[in-house]
């Protein structure tokens, strides 16, 4: 399942060396060539980034106006990964609720700022949305064009053991963001399904807004009792992340299973 035929997967086909900022920035024309009242039309319709996306224009006025938030917040979650992780010449990727790979797509980054050659073998792309997941799958394919691509059309509370794969011998990097925003599946089931099927080294990276109640510590806590002390707990208040922007974060990045000595 990817988009293929779309002006847009044309314009990501011919894209050398591809960023994120690279590909926010074909939202940022988009919105450009539109009159102001119908781009806030669209964003209203948004929801603050919890509404449904079912549209390629949601898709690119989403990816302009939350994406560089996301990207900030996910690029503290990686900074914050044990560098021996990144000493690992292959891994695989799961990727919750993946939207439109923006977890994917910052890490693909992550690694070529940082200078780190780590081959993503596979990646494994989660989402509700048919149409975000399809071209969740075409940015995971311009990012990583060597990487095995399968995708999950399902909501959260609908995974089973057939969705997650996490092989015994390549480590595999969870990425969660804005997953437990909502709150609206069952957490203890989520748990189950991800617990049943971990093998080998995994390591979570996990990212949500500052909000109350959400289940990400619930969800944190059921693989530890106690929690790790070797765990990364960060949390940022309203123009703590970027002086600028009133955004918030809760971000925990934890592991589980251990690492081979070489």
């Amino acid at each position: 399942m990817k988009e293929t035929t779309t002006s847009y997967a044309y314009k990501l086909k011919y894209l050398n060396n591809p960023t994120f900022n690279k590909v926010r920035n074909f939202a940022k024309k988009y919105i450009d060539d539109l009159p102001k009242e119908v781009v806030d039309d669209i964003y209203s319709q948004l929801e603050r980034g919890v509404g449904k996306i079912d549209s390629e224009p949601k898709m690119l006025v989403y990816l302009y106006s939350f994406g560089k938030m996301h990207q900030a917040k996910l690029n503290v979650a990686f900074e914050n990964i044990p560098t021996i992780f990144f000493d690992l010449p292959e891994i695989n990727i799961i990727d919750y609720g993946c939207g439109q790979a923006f977890g994917t797509m910052c890490y693909a980054d992550f690694l070529s700022q940082k200078g780190i050659a780590q081959k993503i073998k596979k990646v494994t792309l989660i989402e509700p949305s048919e149409i975000c997941l399809k071209r969740a799958a075409l940015h995971t394919s311009t990012f990583l064009p060597d990487a095995e691509i399968v995708t999950v059309n399902k909501e959260i509370e609908d995974l089973s053991n057939d969705d997650i794969f996490c092989g015994e011998n390549t480590p595999t990097l969870h990425i969660l963001l804005n997953v437990f925003e909502n709150n609206l599946f069952d957490i203890g089931n989520f748990y189950q399904v991800i617990s049943d099927n971990l093998k080998g080294y995994n390591q979570f990276a996990c990212v949500e807004p500052l909000v109350e109640g959400c289940w990400m510590d619930q969800f944190v806590d059921f693989f530890y009792d106690p929690a790790p002390t070797d765990q990364i707990y960060k949390v940022f208040q309203k123009y703590e992340l970027n002086p600028d922007k009133p955004w918030t974060a809760h971000i925990r990045c934890f592991s589980f299973g251990e690492l081979e000595e070489k």
